[in-house]
């Protein structure tokens, strides 16, 4: 496995130095502070994760008694609709957590959660056209609207599979980056 680091050059903008007892004391500080932050963050995430999936299940469910064979279908799709907002909110969660294990971000769970995003838009044009009727301006725009979304999952598609080639990390003061190459079984 090789590894390579890349030093970004330092910036002095601050006339505080970190260096000495009170600068290291306050750099602990911050970081313990930080990481209280984050796990709040994360707390608050998985609880939004959980209220949205009991939302989405109950509104299909009141939804589903409620509507015409005809209108099944756009409620199935509002409700994977709000299951993939759900996957997305358990990625960020995912992510934050990441961040407090391994104190560094990695590109993958952005990535993942843009090619989510990006498929629940593509789900929600879809299922407007094919409940209402467009006119010819409406439906160049969902056609345009389709079309770029479909263009930014095949790109992150892309990148997926180049990330997967190599792994990039970005460290906890942002001050090297390391990119490794992944290991038979990664």
């Amino acid at each position: 496995m090789t590894k390579s680091e890349v030093r970004h050059p330092e910036v002095h903008t601050a006339a505080v130095s970190f260096t000495g007892p009170a600068g290291q004391r306050f750099l602990r500080i911050s970081q313990y502070a930080q990481g209280l932050v984050y796990s709040a963050t994360a707390f608050l995430f998985l609880a939004a994760a959980v209220v949205m999936l009991g939302y989405s299940v109950i509104a299909f469910f009141e939804t589903v008694t409620a509507t015409t064979r005809q209108e099944f279908p756009v409620t199935m799709v509002t409700l994977i609709n709000d299951l993939l907002l759900v996957l997305i909110i358990m990625e960020v969660l995912a992510t934050v957590l990441s961040y407090l294990r391994d104190q560094a971000f990695t590109l993958l769970p952005f990535l993942f959660i843009a090619a989510i995003s990006a498929t629940r838009r593509i789900l929600a044009v879809g299922a407007a056209m094919s409940v209402e009727r467009l006119d010819a301006e409406e439906f160049r725009q969902a056609v345009i609207d389709l079309g770029v979304n479909a263009g930014i999952i095949v790109a992150l598609t892309l990148a997926l599979f180049l990330l997967s080639r190599t792994r990039v990390r970005i460290g906890h003061n942002s001050e090297t980056v390391e990119t490794t190459q992944p290991t038979r079984g990664e």
